[in-house]
């Protein structure tokens, strides 16, 4: 029977960074000669492999984590082994050759750890051809440990550059040598069933932000499971990760955890055929180690933990959103990494039941049961992936079951809903919302027509708008994700005939993280439109492979505005900071929202570089209007933000109500000049109208 993974996580307070593609050599790379001839060389003691395995094997139907590595313990310390030499800008550097024979890849696992300021530790090849690190002050932790990632082959090399200054505040012993005897991120042999479906294929369309949750971890470098990333209800990116209970991550094997995201082929390989059984071509590059134990229960099996550090932006993760409802989904994809193997996804087409674990009766409801997979399958090494239902929401963990190529047989994953109240809802919904569901956030970008206007010069007879007229709308498109975007694609289109777009497509966009970009739309009235008449308006993005599209509906008329003024004809004092407050009502129905306001003002000063000029709303929201700006300037008379520049953004009030009383206050910040308030207004667009 297939098992995942048992995670019970860590407390600890810093155990690991993540980790993006390297971007730094060691500094024995920039040598003139790369020649390694005179590293010193530990050989690991030889371990006796065929008992390991099988006392492994054993462990596994018993319902451990698969395990790929054999531990051998030592005691390697840059006092006791490798080899010191002097650099010319005042930095020593330390070498050593570490090897197990045949094994497939070596990781290591190093206590009494400590890298004073300045120090870096690489982990390499030694062809360089692979490079884990640099490590620095930052990866210093409670738990004194560091866990590296796996370095395929029988030789790896250690490597740390220290300031001579710090050199005696160095602490580094490797107490674990861990030789991989199964092949963990390679395939000396077809690992995976062939009826596995990679998510490099064709099948993975729609599903790709979930894909990126997904990660194969290593636990002690020696034992593998699936997990995910999850989102959770503040929306804020914290690197909350979520496995299988069974694969056995407690407060003393949470610092060795490491996730390795990404690890993807480049292209499909087709189930079922020739090329499903070559070896990948996946990466294990981009890493995460160290977590923090958060929650977990045997019952459903699940166990969530966060990482000590952020996520690194540039590995470009997504935050899984979830479903916490006890509804059983309709239908359901799995997402894992059988055997070590690039990432896969399963598809279940038919409605889930929910059951004990193991078992075809309900009982307490733990779990939910995948009567039998309808494209691929799962396998060891999958446990503790996430089951995504119908509206793309994690719904449970994979505990174990049957399933495998050529059967028919059930899988049971750990429900969510049951989680939920054993410990999950602390977690996942840390700000109380009460919500049961919410959606997944990552490298994304969300847009939205965000208003519509209509500008043209009159009406022609009916009430029509004539040919050659125009018609505009504002789409604002937000990125909400954790990477600029740089090359946006964003298309338009109307489903009248009788409009035409006279700018349809606009390439490569840039928006910053957090930012927003305003897209105007200008629609040309090839034939007359009757005043009132309606019609879609189509906006569609591209970005990354992905498409999104909204539709908005637009209303051909003129805006009607509201507007509300006083005159108060009121003396502005020369050089006081307290200045004069003047007070408006408006009178408007209480469901109207202050959202796109326009501010008229009409003061007449001799120098305005010294007046500041703040609006607030009823609810107490205030903008500065005027800042200072305009040395050797006189008098401020027009509309913020039309034909005046706001000196802060106006859009703090759209979540106000417009009805009340509004405040302006103007003061004076400098000597010698005069001025009066002469009057000042409010409008607001609040509707369509034909003449």
């Amino acid at each position: 029977m297939k098992l995942t993974s048992y995670l019970i996580a860590a407390v600890l307070l810093l155990a690991g960074q993540a980790m993006a593609k390297n971007k730094e050599m060691p500094p024995s790379f920039h040598f003139k000669t790369k020649s390694n001839a005179k590293l010193k060389h530990f050989k690991a003691p030889k371990v006796d492999i065929a008992k390991i395995k099988s006392a492994d094997q054993s462990a596994e139907l018993a319902g451990a984590a698969p395990a790929f590595a054999a531990p051998i313990g030592v005691e390697l310390t840059p006092a006791n082994s490798g080899s010191w030499q002097d650099l010319q800008d005042d930095k020593a550097l330390w070498r050593l050759k570490v090897s197990s024979k045949e094994a497939l890849s070596l990781n290591l696992g190093i206590t009494n750890f400590y890298l004073p300021e300045g120090a870096k530790f690489f982990f390499y090849s030694e062809d360089y051809s692979q490079v884990r690190g640099p490590f620095t002050s930052y990866h210093n932790n409670d738990h004194n440990q560091l866990w590296t990632p796996v370095v395929m082959g029988e030789e790896a090399v250690l490597e740390i550059v220290v300031p001579n200054a710090v050199k005696d505040q160095l602490r580094f012993t490797v107490s674990k040598i861990n030789h991989d005897y199964r092949g963990f991120g390679q395939r000396p042999m077809q690992k995976s069933g062939s009826c596995n479906v990679d998510v490099a294929c064709q099948e993975r369309a729609g599903w790709e932000s979930q894909i990126k949750s997904v990660a194969v971890i290593s636990t002690g470098g020696r034992t593998f499971c699936t997990g995910f990333l999850v989102n959770n209800t503040a929306n804020d990116q914290k690197p909350l990760f979520m496995t299988a209970n069974h694969c056995r991550i407690d407060s003393g094997s949470a610092p060795s955890l490491v996730a390795y995201w990404n690890y993807e082929n480049t292209s499909c390989r087709e189930p079922n055929s020739t090329a499903s059984g070559r070896s990948g071509d996946g990466k294990l590059e981009e890493f995460t180690s160290g977590a923090t134990f958060r929650a977990g229960d045997s019952r459903s099996d699940f166990v969530i933990v966060e990482f000590n550090q952020p996520i690194d932006p540039e590995i470009e993760v997504f935050y899984a959103g979830w479903n916490a409802t006890t509804a059983d989904p309709t239908s359901a994809v799995a997402i894992h990494h059988p055997n070590t193997d690039e990432k896969r996804i399963s598809f279940e087409y038919d409605a889930l039941t929910t059951t004990e674990y193991s078992s075809n009766s309900r009982g307490e409801g733990t779990h939910l049961r995948v009567a039998d997979w309808d494209v691929g399958t799962t396998e060891p090494g999958s446990s503790g992936s996430p089951l995504f239902d119908q509206d793309q929401r994690v719904v449970g963990q994979l505990h174990g079951g049957g399933a495998a190529c050529g059967n028919d047989e059930p899988d049971w994953y750990g429900r969510i809903s049951y989680s939920w109240n054993n410990g999950l809802k602390e977690v996942l919904d840390p700000i109380g919302s009460g919500e049961l569901f919410i959606d997944g956030i990552g490298y994304e970008l969300e847009y939205s027509v965000a208003s519509t206007s209509m500008t043209y010069t009159g009406l022609g007879t009916n009430n029509t708008i004539d040919p050659g007229e125009t018609v505009t709308a504002t789409a604002t498109l937000k990125n909400l994700g954790t990477k600029p975007i740089t090359d946006l694609i964003f298309k338009a289109s109307v489903n009248n005939p009788n409009v035409q777009l006279t700018n349809p497509q606009t390439s490569f966009i840039a928006i910053p993280v957090g930012g927003q970009v305003d897209v105007t739309l200008s629609m040309k009235v090839e034939s007359a439109i009757t005043c009132g008449a309606q019609f879609e308006l189509e906006t569609v993005f591209e970005y990354a492979g992905k498409m999104k599209k909204s539709v908005a509906n637009l209303q051909v008329g003129k805006a009607v505005f509201i507007s509300q003024s006083v005159n108060p004809g009121m003396a502005i004092p020369d050089d006081e900071s307290t200045g004069i407050t003047s007070m408006m009502n408006v009178q408007n129905s209480n469901s109207a929202l202050a959202n796109d306001i326009q501010v008229m003002v009409d003061i007449e000063h001799t120098y305005i570089g010294d007046l500041l000029v703040r609006l607030t709303s009823p609810a107490g929201t205030s903008v500065i209007l005027h800042n200072k700006s305009g040395e050797g300037s006189e008098d401020i008379i027009g509309t913020y933000p039309t034909t005046l520049q706001s000196a802060e953004d106006m859009s703090a009030f759209n979540n106000d109500m417009l009805a009340g009383d509004w405040t302006l206050k103007i003061s004076d910040h400098a000597g010698e000049d005069i001025g009066t308030l002469r009057s000042w207004g409010i409008k607001k667009q609040t509707g369509w109208a034909c003449e």
